[in-house]
């Protein structure tokens, strides 16, 4: 069953990248798009807290201050993206702000929905450039979310 929220707190994923092609703040933001509700029947007995899958759309920005490359206008294709090498530069991350996100599930009671989005690695596509000769980087992450009682009077954004 799909739920309607509303947005309490979002923000920006940053992460400072140190490497000689790849140097500078990548940010990230991860917005619920959509989120499910578990059937009753279908949790554990005894089970008193609803339980959801929620959905997210990614967004991200980077601008390299490292090698800068040939500029290539052309949009990366799905299947350019699945046969061209990726360099991992995970280890290279220095710092890392990853803050928590939160939505009011709206129903009688409201429920307020935690996210975090937790960077599990990076890399950068090898031999492709955007159309402003930066690389081209590749986030995985992984979400984990809690659900608590929503403390009424507190504003929705």
């Amino acid at each position: 069953m799909i739920r309607d929220f509303g947005i309490q707190k979002i923000a920006w994923n940053t992460y400072e990248i140190d490497n000689k092609k790849v140097k500078g703040k990548f940010r990230m933001l991860s917005v619920l798009s959509d989120l499910y509700e578990i059937p009753a029947e279908l949790l554990p007995p005894g089970s008193d807290q609803s339980q959801f899958q929620p959905t997210f759309g990614n967004i991200s920005r980077f601008l390299n201050e490292g090698e800068k490359g040939e500029s290539d206008k052309t949009p990366l294709t799905q299947e350019e993206f699945s046969r061209r090498p990726r360099e991992d530069i995970t280890s290279f991350v220095k710092n890392r702000d990853e803050p928590l996100n939160e939505y009011i599930v709206l129903g009688d009671p409201p429920l307020l929905l935690t996210t975090q989005m937790k960077l599990a690695r990076i890399s950068f596509v090898r031999f492709r450039w955007n159309s402003f000769g930066d690389p081209i980087l590749v986030a995985e992450s992984n979400p984990t979310h809690t659900v608590a009682p929503f403390e009424v009077g507190k504003d929705v954004v």
